[in-house]
């Protein structure tokens, strides 16, 4: 079984969509550093670090308990934890 990171990286070129509110956004490019992401509503990217990624997994939460409050509330993304919670409900059923 893949690590995570390849797991996240190999999401690179799909939309994923986010948990409360559905919104969709495109995995545009995985690096070993982070996430480009755009937002395709606005057209906005963001960068999210692989920092965010990697705490939020450290959490150790089940698939069922990933809340982007908790994600938030936790430390392990402060400005992206609806990106990452949906990010790692991706690789979590894409390698169920």
């Amino acid at each position: 079984m893949p690590d995570p990171w390849q797991r996240v990286r190999s999401l690179e070129g799909r939309t994923l969509y986010t948990t409360a509110r559905r919104a969709p956004f495109d995995m545009v490019s995985v690096t070993d550093d982070g996430i480009q992401i755009r937002v395709q509503s606005s057209g906005k990217r963001y960068s999210v670090p692989r920092r965010e990624i990697e705490e939020a997994l450290a959490l150790g939460l089940k698939d069922d308990e990933l809340r982007t409050a908790k994600v938030r509330r936790e430390g392990a993304s402060e400005f992206h934890p609806s990106y990452v919670v949906a990010i790692l409900k991706a690789i979590s059923a894409d390698h169920a």
